[in-house]
């Protein structure tokens, strides 16, 4: 549940009175320097993984080859005799 427009004032009197009035830029900037370096690694966490990802893909794709042809039946005389030798051998 979120606090409403009065008890943000509330909050907001409570950090002043806690940390001081000089002491708020501070910690705003080093909120905001938090911030963007948690948004910084969450990104880069992002693109590590897409490129882990990518890169498994490419792996796969390449580990398995296409389904190869199979060879052509061997043609009568194709180890150089004619059909009238491996005809008079069948004999």
């Amino acid at each position: 549940m979120m606090p409403s427009g009065s008890e943000w004032i509330i909050v907001i009197l409570v950090v002043v009175v806690i940390f001081g009035a000089s002491r708020l830029p501070l910690l705003g900037r080093n909120l905001g320097q938090g911030i963007k370096e948690f948004r910084k690694g969450v990104s880069e966490a992002k693109s590590d993984k897409k490129a882990q990802t990518d890169q498994a893909a490419q792996a796969a794709d390449q580990a398995t080859p296409p389904p190869a042809a199979p060879p052509p039946p061997p043609a009568p005389g194709a180890d150089g005799q004619s059909t009238d030798r491996i005809a008079d051998r069948r004999d």
